[in-house]
């Protein structure tokens, strides 16, 4: 780390706070062999912040190892910075765009970072921002993050209000994906994996919990989310070619005509995840399923175990159309009493084998045949309230 140039003066004649000057008129080093420069003015700081930046410079990140001491991570990669800056705080407020300058660009490549907290790890590939007074353009910004991948293009708006007043982050952006693994993101680890993991239902021991507070909406976004995700896994959920919009403001993601395959058939879901209350979020949702495998959806939530064991011992294929909503609890689990709803159940031919109800019926009334049944172009009308299920 050579050529270090610092200019630093702090100033104020006497009298207001709001009369201090910080300029930063001089910032400048080299890392191996490639400088980097930044300049700094902050004037009336208490009345109308005015400011004045400029970064400009090209950083291998894989260099700052052999200048600061980085025991714990490991970080690599170059950085790319050209960027300019000079506006007050009531310009930004008003979005007089006009009277703004922000121009600039921030690139980079092959970037990595692992840490003794953050073992999966951060990749990306390639990044390539462009500023502008009103928005940031994302051109590309690819993301590995373990073994998910994210893909994302677009742009954001309102970015200067957001980063030095807690203004609101607006944006337009698409998000492509291969693999979205939210119990790695999560910090959740899968106990046993095989060649079918995939193909069927993923088995998941978590090991580590995610309260509700973690997964909390902030409220100062106002983004729409395109979305085209290969494939997601969440729990023991294994869902695939998922396309649609999510409406992100004021702390609810509104989902709209998202769908997808899943439980060896496929859904059209619509519907909210409210979390306003972060400590209380709200689930909101009318979910349409189509030719799913019964036995598959049962054992993927813990919640029809505890409402309808026997569900668990079904095996055909069904259509599900279900409205519900409910609260969920510390560990993202509805609250049995908040969860109300109604919807239809149809399916051609369903076989009960195998459940502890059965056997217990069928010893007490000596008949074998109650071990397996079979239930014959069904159709059911049933209302939940409080967590109670209502056949009508």
């Amino acid at each position: 780390l050579n050529d270090i140039n610092v200019d630093l003066s702090v100033k104020n004649p006497g009298g207001s706070a709001d009369l201090t000057v910080v300029d930063l008129s001089k910032f400048h080093f080299e890392l191996g062999s490639n400088p980097f420069d930044a300049t700094l003015n902050v004037a009336t700081p208490l009345s109308n912040a005015t400011i004045a930046a400029m970064l400009k410079g090209v950083i291998e990140l894989g260099s700052l190892k052999d200048a600061l001491p980085l025991d714990s991570m490991t970080i690599d990669g170059v950085v790319n910075a050209n960027l300019n800056l000079a506006t007050d705080m009531k310009a930004i407020e008003a979005a007089a765009y006009e009277t703004i300058k922000a121009n600039g660009s921030l690139g980079l490549k092959t970037f990595t970072f692992e840490s003794t907290d953050f073992p999966q790890g951060v990749i990306i590939p390639e990044a390539q921002l462009a500023f502008s007074p009103k928005a940031i353009e994302l051109n590309p910004l690819k993301v590995n993050v373990g073994k998910s991948d994210f893909d994302v293009t677009g742009k954001v708006e309102n970015y200067l209000a957001y980063a030095l007043s807690d203004g609101t982050l607006k944006g337009k952006v698409t998000l492509a994906s291969k693999l979205i693994d939210c119990n790695e993101l999560m910090g959740e680890t899968t106990a046993t994996t095989d060649s079918t993991a995939t193909e069927e239902v993923a088995t998941t021991d978590s090991t580590a919990t995610t309260s509700a507070a973690d997964l909390a909406i902030p409220k100062n976004l106002d983004i729409l989310v395109t979305a085209d995700i290969d494939k997601l896994l969440f729990d023991k959920l294994n869902i695939d070619n998922i396309t649609g919009q999510i409406d992100i403001r004021e702390g609810v993601a509104q989902l709209s005509k998202l769908k997808m395959n899943i439980f060896e058939g496929s859904a059209s879901l619509n519907g909210s995840y409210n979390t306003k209350t972060p400590e209380k979020p709200i689930v909101d949702m009318a979910i349409d399923l189509s030719s799913v495998n019964i036995n598959s959806l049962t054992n993927s939530f813990s919640t029809i175990d505890s409402m309808l064991p026997i569900a668990k011992s079904a095996y055909g294929i069904i259509d599900l159309a279900l409205n519900v909503d409910t609260q969920l609890d510390g560990e993202l689990s509805p609250v049995l009493e908040t969860t109300n709803g109604k919807g239809t159940f149809r399916s051609a031919d369903i076989q009960l084998k195998g459940s502890e109800f059965q056997e217990k019926l069928s010893k007490l009334l000596n008949k074998e045949n109650l071990k397996e049944l079979s239930l014959k172009d069904l159709s059911v009308n049933f209302t939940i309230e409080k967590g109670n299920i209502i056949v009508e």
